[in-house]
């Protein structure tokens, strides 16, 4: 079968979120089988062992960064199958057999396009609540949204990466969706600090990308609350001092660290960190939004072998999952009282407990989001299609 890969999220082994979780996950795929077509909205770094990838460039792709983002965002998604005409032809040499992309940016609106044009299957996956993922007028909600409808409904299959996501999207769309959980690395990661009582309070890690100020301002208020025990978040990941203070940080105890390479992050989480920290957004803005994704940094925390500690609304799809594993993660509804803080964390003081945990975790790891279980859900998926 010939596939081809047709998406804005590119395909990175030394990436984050979206982009390593498709590495990942279509790696595994023999090589003379995948195409790839990505394009120039995510300015990352090549990564090792990148799958090589056609790149096309959006024209002033420098304005979704601007206060102009809403009126490119539209236009791009309107001109999407336009723009992606002179790539017809080549799409037609490949004579692909499937086309696989990504319910993000503009690319996806085209590859639904020349799927439907050039009469072959095509099979999405969906990270988000698409109508979240991106700025637009106000008036122009209702016509995306009908696009999206349109490219979802016509899809042969459609892949979501939280059970809520699919939930939400089979209410829509008459059960059409199969959830699909983000695979994570096969190697587990041995911890050396879960049989030490810590002397000085609990040390919480996080490691990832904060993405708003109101994320920030949850962080900020977790902190606050440990720092009279000692306890400490080690926050790896591009957030400063300054910020966190602007944000009201009453003591230093967030200690922010930049970007680590896998093996530096392994070894630093393993040496230093007794439980991992998961937070969701608390602010109302971002209900639709927390309460159906996932975030992915669960399934990198579960090769980790730590108790894990969820810090989001009950409404928020971490906490929903904590709360169907309530035998391997810890949550604390935000925003929370003192008291509720003060107990877990004491609790945790404990280091047979976060042992048990910690097992506890990786085993829900390698039964949910092991690579082999990913790989074939998704392979038995684009097989129906």
């Amino acid at each position: 079968m010939r596939i081809l890969y047709f998406s804005d999220i590119p395909i990175r082994r030394n990436s984050f979120g979206g982009p390593v979780v498709l590495h990942r996950l279509l790696s595994s795929l023999p090589a003379s089988e995948l195409q790839v077509i990505s394009t120039n909205m995510f300015d990352l770094a090549p990564g090792e062992e990148e799958i090589p990838a056609n790149i096309w460039h959006y024209p002033l792709i420098r304005l979704i960064r601007t206060r102009l983002s809403g009126w490119y965002n539209l236009l791009m998604l309107a001109l999407s199958p336009m723009l992606f005409r002179r790539l017809g032809r080549n799409i037609r040499l490949l004579k692909p057999d499937l086309i696989v992309t990504v319910s993000h940016g503009y690319a996806y609106f085209a590859a639904a396009f020349w799927a439907r044009r050039m009469k072959v299957p095509y099979v999405i996956i969906h990270h988000d609540v698409y109508a979240t993922t991106f700025v637009k007028p106000a008036f122009a909600k209702n016509w995306i949204n009908g696009r999206f409808a349109e490219a979802y409904q016509g899809a042969a299959c459609n892949f979501c990466v939280s059970p809520y996501l699919t939930a939400y999207y089979s209410g829509l769309f008459n059960g059409r969706a199969i959830t699909l959980f983000p695979g994570r690395e096969d190697r587990s990661v041995a911890p050396h600090r879960l049989n030490k009582l810590p002397t000085e309070g609990l040390t919480l890690g996080y490691f990832g990308s904060i993405n708003s100020e109101e994320l920030l301002d949850d962080f900020v208020a977790l902190a606050n609350m440990i720092s009279a025990g000692g306890h400490r978040i080690h926050l790896v990941g591009p957030v400063t001092d300054n910020q966190l203070n602007r944000r009201g940080l009453r003591v230093q105890n967030i200690i922010c660290h930049p970007r680590m390479a896998q093996a530096d992050l392994e070894k630093f989480v393993s040496e230093n960190i007794d439980a991992l920290l998961i937070v969701q957004e608390s602010h109302a803005i971002f209900r639709e939004h927390v309460s159906v994704n996932f975030p992915s940094k669960l399934v990198e925390y579960t090769r980790f072998q730590l108790p894990v500690i969820v810090f989001a609304p009950g409404y928020a799809s971490a906490s929903k999952f904590a709360a169907e594993y309530p035998e391997a993660l810890i949550a604390i509804s935000s925003p929370a009282e003192d008291q509720e803080v003060w107990s877990v964390m004491t609790y945790l003081l404990d280091s047979e407990l976060r042992q048990r945990l910690g097992q506890r975790v990786g085993e829900l790891g390698e039964r949910l989001f092991d690579s082999s279980v990913v790989r074939d859900v998704f392979l038995t998926g684009i097989k129906r299609s």
